[in-house]
């Protein structure tokens, strides 16, 4: 009896290995595509950050260039008035 007992547990603690090692499968599998998805949203996000990034830069650069060349044109104009008089 004790030889049938032990065998019974054997196979139990077999098939328990068993289903662990394949949920342990299943969730390395899960957990690698929730890692690529996540690689992708961020590459994403980079992306997105470095286009804003740019923008913002464009925008500073002209706003300091519309800028120049209003100063430039006060500075005309006040030349003007002054070879006028």
């Amino acid at each position: 009896m004790n030889d049938k007992l032990f065998e019974q547990i054997g196979k139990l603690i077999e098939n328990l290995t068993n289903l662990l090692r394949k949920e342990v499968q299943e969730s390395k599998e899960e957990l690698k595509v929730a890692i690529d998805k996540s690689k992708e949203e961020l590459k994403v996000a980079i992306d997105k950050s470095q286009e804003d990034t740019i923008d913002a830069v464009t925008d500073l650069m002209n706003s300091g260039y519309e800028s120049h060349e209003e100063r430039i044109k006060r500075i005309e104009d006040q030349l003007k008035t002054l070879h006028l008089q």
